[in-house]
């Protein structure tokens, strides 16, 4: 079929370059979406399996009895969007144009990860360390800690750049735009 071989040949409808996650990596955005993911894949796994054992007859008091101490909600729109980066991630690597659509929802994952309460509870929790002020200080200071990181590191090819950015001027320009006023 002449329309999938064109399709085929055009580098926009390959494979996903490796180097891609290597830049990703360099913008400090990889190693946040992955971790969350990993976490967020897990708690999703753990709270279908316990949503599945559960048993079906008794009041909703037994059952909540019956639950106590376990995780046995995960919030739906977490779950749409942890599902919804897994599809376009598989979909990115297959096809580089779909890069794209992924990048905004690793941006976003990685940012509930990093930003979000519910992992850093967990996190803290494991580590035996969870208190209010404990969580305050790394939710705050993660982030901030990775805009320094950030400024650091793309603040001078940033104004290297807008350094190049001059505005175009042609003496014949100007004085055609003044005769047409």
């Amino acid at each position: 079929d002449f329309d999938a071989s064109l399709y085929l040949c055009e580098e926009a409808f390959g494979l996903l370059p490796f180097d891609t996650l290597e830049r990703l990596a360099g913008t400090l955005l990889l190693y946040p979406y992955i971790l969350t993911l990993l976490l967020l894949s897990g708690m999703l796994t753990v709270a279908a399996l316990q949503n599945l054992s559960r048993p079906k007859g008794g009041s909703a008091e037994e059952r909540k009895g019956a639950g106590e101490g376990r995780v046995v909600a995960f919030r739906p729109d977490v779950a749409y969007n942890l599902l919804h980066t897994l599809f376009y991630g598989l979909l990115a690597f297959s096809t580089m144009r779909m890069k794209y659509i992924w990048t905004g929802h690793m941006c976003a994952v990685a940012a509930y990860g990093v930003c979000g309460t519910e992992l850093w509870i967990l996190l803290l929790s494991t580590l035996r360390c969870n208190t209010k002020v404990l969580l305050r200080l790394v939710r705050y200071a993660v982030p901030l800690a990775m805009i320094g990181c950030l400024y650091y590191k793309f603040w001078p090819k940033l104004m290297e750049e807008l350094s190049e950015l001059r505005e175009f001027y042609d003496p014949d320009t100007v004085e055609l735009m003044t005769w047409i006023r």
